[in-house]
This record gives C-alpha cells, sequence and structure tokens, in this order.
C-alpha cells in the first residue's frame, strides 16, 4: 500500500515525505532471470536462473531478516556457441550507489576503487551448464547488517572478446529488514 492522501489529516502531519514500495515473492524453484543481454549488445542465447533460500532449498524468496542464514545461488545455461570456449564468470551487487563485484577470494569489491572495472570470479573453458554459488550460510547481521537493498548479476564472457560479459536482464533482488 501507498500514500495517495493530498490532505493532511492533522496539519503538522504535511503530504510529503519519502515513500517506499518493497515486493516480496516467494518460488518453489529457482526463478529465471529474465531474458539475456550483453555489455556491448551482442546475441547470446544463455540462460539464467538464481534465487535466494533461507531454508536448504525448499523455497526461493526475495525478503529476508538480519539473522536468517540465507544461501544465494544461480545457474547459468551457456549459449552452445560458446560452451567449451575459455573464459570467466562474473558476480556482481548493484547497491543504490554502488557496484560491488565478487572476486576470485570470495570478496565483493567495490568496481568504483577497482584499478580494473571487471572483476573476473573464476576463469575457466566455459561448459554448458554452470552452476555458481555466491554465498552460503549467510546470515547478514554477522556482518553488521541489518538493512539492506542489493540486486544481484551473474554474467560470464570469452576471453576471445574480453570486453563483452553476457548477464540476465532481470536481478535477483535480496531485501533484508528488521522484523
Amino acid at each position: 500500500m501507498v500514500n495517495t492522501f493530498d490532505i493532511p489529516v492533522n496539519a503538522d502531519c504535511g503530504v510529503s515525505g519519502d515513500y517506499d514500495l518493497t515486493a516480496n515473492f516467494m518460488s518453489e524453484a529457482q526463478y529465471r532471470l529474465g531474458p539475456p543481454t550483453s555489455l556491448l549488445g551482442s546475441f547470446s542465447d544463455a540462460r539464467f536462473f538464481g534465487g535466494i533460500t533461507s531454508d536448504d532449498g525448499a523455497s526461493f524468496s526475495n525478503a529476508f531478516s538480519p539473522t536468517d542464514s540465507l544461501d544465494i545461488s544461480a545457474d547459468i545455461t551457456v549459449d552452445v556457441n560458446h560452451v567449451g570456449q575459455p573464459g570467466f564468470l562474473v558476480i556482481a551487487a548493484a547497491l543504490p550507489g554502488q557496484l560491488l563485484m565478487l572476486n576470485d577470494e570470495g570478496q565483493f569489491v567495490d568496481i568504483g576503487s577497482a584499478a580494473n572495472p571487471l572483476v573476473v570470479f573464476k576463469r575457466k573453458n566455459l561448459e554448458e551448464s554452470e552452476q555458481l554459488l555466491i554465498a552460503q550460510d549467510f546470515v547478514p547481521m554477522q556482518v553488521g547488517v541489518i538493512q539492506l537493498e542489493a540486486n544481484i548479476f551473474v554474467g560470464y564472457g570469452l576471453d576471445a572478446y574480453p570486453d563483452e560479459v553476457y548477464y540476465h536482464a532481470t536481478p535477483m533482488n535480496l531485501t533484508v529488514q528488521p522484523p
């Protein structure tokens, strides 16, 4: 529900202020992460699935409390024309005013301060299906997070075209709010 009143109930209340609308959803399986896209506009027939669970995969959602233990994972079905080629996997988390990328040591790096704006999670010959474990048993409160809105993207690229990354149009949304 969003406040649409244009006449204050009390003169001291006013009618302006910050409004937030948060959508929560649940699914019994990882969900498709929208159509494929790419940084440079190349065509790809890749497919992306992902989800966040706090019950060992019995259900997937986007809204959690700071004390929930979260597992975040994604699956990429690589374009058949890219299978077997040397490439790389990337994982990004978009926060308000900040873009983080997961490095090969499992740490999120602010790419605003990185020498190379593209941080690679893993280099390998691309397989037909790539499974990515982004976080396991992650409890936001244990790292001081009690409120968070993040959109997570996964993708891949080919070593032959290092500036091109294939990823999904719809992010995995993670919303952490106090109960």
